[in-house]
């Protein structure tokens, strides 16, 4: 099914291509309607470019960075954190100035953000394994519920989580064969959850990054339509119709702040509420979303969909509530 789905998206992309933006794309839910996103021919050729030739020639002139004066830091001015319970490994990533946004609809205007403080990011998305801990640690229900509230869908037929004798376990899926897969069919709050634990056993706050927080992270300093590269073959499984699964975190290259799967593999739910116009009246400074919504925003694409689905400022979202065998997440850290 995967498979097919894959060819599916494929040929509607091609056949709707000049059609306007729809601002949901598409969930990997195949009880909802498949919806496609407009490129410009730019793009598209970029895009094309960038699949099939090892250096291509390509230059995003709609992102900037700092000013002339004074550059981004990149990671050789990096320095790391190790959170002590489940030794997830973070990056530090330091404040800056970058255009946030894109070409469609949702992603204009191309926008100038300040992110006025450092903070670390998960150098990897959250895996099977260190999430599973969290669930033995809060006593979660055997049906992926606490405290009346979802946080995985233990019923789907393509969680990888499994419960037996009192506890969880790795037991695997059709898309997620190893424990080193990151953590799907979480929902938001399920997210949230594990960010909240995390603080309340280190002292430390940790939660999900706010959506400039993480295209900030994605695009770190460079002009890189993908996260570290203009090749996505180099840093991201996304588009590959030779892949039927979820892989393991890490395997390809990271983006110059040291970050991996920025790109593609799945989709990582963000803390801002939703909203397709926001960035017309959002702050230049620190931007933390809607107040109010209905759909958490998820970014950076996923392993089943083609390219220009896992563009750095393709934007998407989700019911919070929902969730789905691409949907996955990061947390960011800081005192």
């Amino acid at each position: 099914m995967k498979f097919l789905f894959s060819i599916y998206s494929f040929l509607i992309g091609i056949v709707f291509i000049t059609k306007p933006l729809n601002a949901k794309l598409p969930s990997y839910n195949r009880s909802r309607k498949l919806s496609v996103l407009t490129l410009s021919t730019t793009q598209l050729a970029s895009i094309k470019r960038s699949t099939t030739k090892e250096k291509p020639n390509f230059e995003d002139k709609n992102v900037s960075f700092g000013s002339s004066k004074k550059k981004v830091k990149t990671t050789k001015k990096n320095s790391s954190y190790i959170e002590p319970i489940s030794q997830t490994q973070f990056k530090l990533i330091p404040a800056g100035i970058f255009q946030m946004g894109g070409e469609n609809d949702s992603e204009k205007p191309i926008h100038k953000v300040h992110i006025s403080h450092d903070f670390y990011m998960s150098k990897y998305e959250i895996t099977h394994k260190e999430y599973i801990q969290f669930m033995n640690a809060k006593k979660v229900t055997p049906y992926g519920v606490f405290a009346g509230v979802k946080w995985v869908d233990m019923n789907d037929k393509d969680c990888a989580v499994g419960f037996a004798n009192g506890s969880f376990y790795f037991k695997g899926s059709g898309y997620a064969k190893t424990e080193n897969t990151p953590m799907i069919e979480v929902t938001w709050y399920g997210a949230k959850a594990y960010a909240d634990w995390l603080s309340e056993q280190t002292g430390k706050k940790f939660r999900l990054p706010t959506e400039a927080e993480w295209e900030y992270a994605a695009r770190a300093g460079k002009k890189h339509v993908f996260a570290g590269s203009n090749n996505v073959t180099k840093v991201a499984w996304c588009g590959d119709m030779t892949i039927n699964e979820i892989q393991a975190v890490g395997l390809k290259k990271p983006n110059a702040f040291g970050l991996y799967d920025m790109t593609g593999n799945v989709w990582e739910w963000c803390s801002d509420w939703y909203h397709k116009n926001y960035y017309k009246t959002s702050p230049s400074i620190d931007p933390s979303g809607p107040r109010t919504g209905s759909r958490r925003v998820i970014r950076g694409g996923s392993w089943d969909l083609l390219p220009f689905f896992c563009l750095n400022g393709i934007r998407n979202s989700d019911k919070p509530s929902l969730s789905q065998d691409n949907h996955g997440f990061r947390l960011v850290v800081s005192d």
